[in-house]
């Protein structure tokens, strides 16, 4: 993990590795662009009419640290997300498994409903003290980054929450090349997504962690990494198993288990 000081270097997204690739001199003779890449993307997970369909979609599964070894693994708890377009949506995590001491359960959740933000815990994790305190601190933003993580493979109108959508360069991701595309928000950081440069895919994904020990603390920033991978066929639309956050030491694993698009959502759950 780059753990990096004051907002100035936030822009540690915007520089990539550029390599002296074939792909690299199509982008510079203009073969390959941003709108190119967005395109094809959305013809490589369903076409534009698919995403049209998908009003509503629900993801559940698995999550936990990624072994040192291989599996079993061992997952710490299980997570759902909910989303409706246009805005809508809610990540619920739960640290439940059996394995797990009763004083560590806990529930977190985060989203948004029409636009205005939500976000909650289970009473029990406000009891916890010493570095939990001080991991608590952190949760809200991680929660919010989770999340987009969740949004960006149902994303597909780009226009919608975007002010600027460049090509900035190559990176290698999971060990192969990928485009590097930079979305710039009307509010907030810079992301930067990374697509397979023959599938098309969406294979990573660059954000932005901020995080203060108290408010006269100097700002804590970290380039946040998001890796999506075996991607399957539902409904008519390819979206990925399994989503992998880059934590440090180990990679913290969300295993869909269940998707279903257009599923039926109540209201009740945005809020």
């Amino acid at each position: 993990m780059v753990k990096l000081h004051r907002r100035s270097v936030v822009l540690f997204v915007l520089v990539v590795a550029i390599g002296a690739t074939g792909q690299d001199a199509d982008r510079a003779a203009g073969k390959i662009t941003a709108a190119g890449i967005l395109e094809r993307n959305v013809i490589a997970t369903g076409g534009r009419e698919a995403h049209q369909r998908l009003q509503t979609f629900t993801a559940q599964g698995d999550f936990g640290l990624s072994p040192d070894r291989p599996p079993p693994w061992k997952p710490q708890g299980h997570f759902s997300f909910s989303y409706a377009a246009p805005s809508n949506c809610r990540l619920e995590v739960k640290n439940d498994a059996a394995w797990m001491e009763p004083g560590w359960r806990s529930t977190l959740w985060t989203g948004q409903r029409e636009g205005q933000r939500f976000s909650g815990h289970s009473p029990e994790l406000q009891k916890k003290a010493g570095a939990a305190a001080d991991s608590r601190k952190r949760l809200p933003g991680q929660m919010e980054l989770f999340e987009e993580d969740w949004l960006s493979i149902v994303d597909w109108d780009f226009s919608s929450r975007y002010d600027k959508i460049e090509l900035i360069g190559q990176e290698k991701v999971d060990k192969k090349l990928a485009y590097a595309v930079q979305f710039t928000p009307r509010r907030g950081d810079p992301v930067v997504r990374y697509y397979d440069p023959e599938t098309f895919l969406m294979v990573g994904m660059d954000q932005v962690q901020r995080f203060r020990q108290s408010k006269d603390d100097p700002e804590i920033v970290y380039r946040r990494r998001s890796f999506f991978r075996e991607y399957r066929n539902h409904d008519g639309l390819k979206l990925p198993q399994v989503i992998s956050v880059r934590t440090g030491v180990h990679d913290l694993l969300f295993q869909i288990t269940k998707i279903e698009p257009n599923a039926k959502i109540d209201a009740s759950v945005f809020q």
